[in-house]
C-alpha cells in the first residue's frame, strides 16, 4: 500500500511539476485532512487541478489523468483502511467494556434478589407485640420469686414519712429491690431537665420532684452539675413521678445499711445492695450524702 500524499511516494512522483510542491504542505494521518485541505476528501489543491484538467480549456489526454486517479484511489483506500482500524478498536473497547459491567450487573441483580426475599419476609411476618406476651417460664420465674425474693413493703418511719422495711431477713450483698422477669419491663431512664425549665410547674409538684430526684453532680459526687447559664441539671424519671417503686422511699442514715451501686450505663439510674444482713422488720436505710451536697442539704436539712 502506497503512503498518500507523501513527498516520497511513487505517486508523487508521477504528478505535473507544480503538484509535488503543493503536496509537501498537507498529508492525511489517520484520516484526519491535512492543513492545506478544502474539501471533504483532503486532496491538496494541485491535485485538484489535476483532476480538472490544464488552464488552457483544452481536454486532458487519457494518459495524464492516471497518475491524478491513482493518487485518490490510494487515499481512500487510506481513508477505508484506518476506518475499519477504527471500528475494530471501538468493538474491542465495547467487548471489555460489557465484560467488566456483567458480573457488576449480576451482582446487583443477585443484590436485588436477596433484598427482594428479605422485604417479602418481612410483609409477612407478623408484627412484633410489646410488651410479648408472658409464658410459662414467665409464671415459674415470678412464683419463685414470690417465694423467696421479695424483700421489702413500705411503712411509717421513725426518721421521716414512709419508708421501707424488710419483710424477711435479707443477706448481705443483695439488691432487695430486684425485679423479676426484667424482660417485660421497661428500663428506668432519666431526661435532664435544667431549673428554668422546671419553673412553671406547681409548687405541689416542684417539691416531689425535688424530694425524688437528685440533681446529677460532677465527678467528685458532691457538686451540682450545671448549664452554661447556672441552672442546675436534674434526672428526672422519663416515665414521672407515678411510675416510682418502692425503692424510691429510702430514708436517709449516717450509718445505713443500703449502699449505692453505679448505673451501668449513662442515662440510667443507680441501684443498691445491702451492706450488711438486714433483719426483719429493720427500715432501710442510705446515706444521701452520696447523692450529692444539694440533695443532702434539701432532705436532711444538713450542709
Amino acid at each position: 500500500a502506497m503512503a498518500p500524499c507523501s513527498p516520497s511516494s511513487p505517486s508523487a512522483a508521477a504528478a505535473p511539476s507544480g503538484e509535488v510542491e503543493e503536496s509537501n504542505d498537507w498529508q492525511v494521518v489517520a484520516g484526519k485532512k491535512g492543513k492545506n485541505s478544502t474539501g471533504s476528501q483532503g486532496f491538496s489543491p494541485a491535485a485538484r487541478d489535476g483532476a480538472a484538467g490544464s488552464s488552457s480549456g483544452g481536454d486532458a489526454a487519457p494518459q495524464e489523468d492516471v497518475p491524478t486517479l491513482k493518487v485518490e484511489v490510494a487515499v481512500l483506500r487510506h481513508h477505508l483502511k484506518e476506518a475499519k482500524k477504527e471500528i475494530e478498536q471501538l468493538r474491542g473497547q465495547l467487548a471489555a467494556a460489557e465484560s467488566r459491567a456483567k458480573p457488576d450487573a449480576s451482582a446487583s441483580v443477585s443484590a436485588a434478589a436477596d433484598l427482594a426475599d428479605q422485604l417479602k419476609k418481612l410483609e409477612i411476618a407478623e408484627p412484633v407485640k410489646w410488651p410479648p406476651e408472658p409464658d410459662q417460664r414467665d409464671k415459674r420465674r415470678l412464683l419463685d420469686h414470690l417465694r423467696s425474693e421479695v424483700y421489702v413493703s413500705l411503712g411509717a418511719s421513725r426518721v421521716a414519712g414512709v419508708g421501707v422495711f424488710a419483710l424477711r431477713s435479707i443477706p448481705k450483698g443483695v439488691n432487695p429491690f430486684q425485679i423479676v422477669n426484667d424482660h417485660l419491663a421497661l428500663k428506668e431512664q432519666f431526661c435532664v431537665c435544667n431549673a428554668a425549665e422546671l419553673k412553671d410547674i406547681s409548687l405541689e409538684v416542684k417539691e416531689q420532684l425535688f424530694s425524688f430526684f437528685a440533681p446529677l453532680t460532677e465527678a467528685d459526687d458532691w457538686l451540682p452539675q450545671k448549664n452554661k447559664k447556672g441552672d442546675i441539671l436534674y434526672g428526672i424519671l422519663c416515665t414521672g413521678l407515678n411510675s416510682l417503686n418502692v425503692s424510691w422511699y429510702l430514708n436517709h442514715s449516717d450509718t445505713p445499711n443500703v449502699e449505692f451501686k453505679d448505673a451501668e450505663s449513662d442515662g440510667e439510674f443507680n441501684t443498691y445492695v445491702t451492706k450488711v444482713p438486714i433483719a426483719k422488720g429493720e427500715e432501710l436505710l442510705v446515706d444521701y450524702r452520696s447523692l450529692g451536697r444539694e440533695y443532702h442539704a434539701l432532705v436532711t436539712g444538713g450542709s
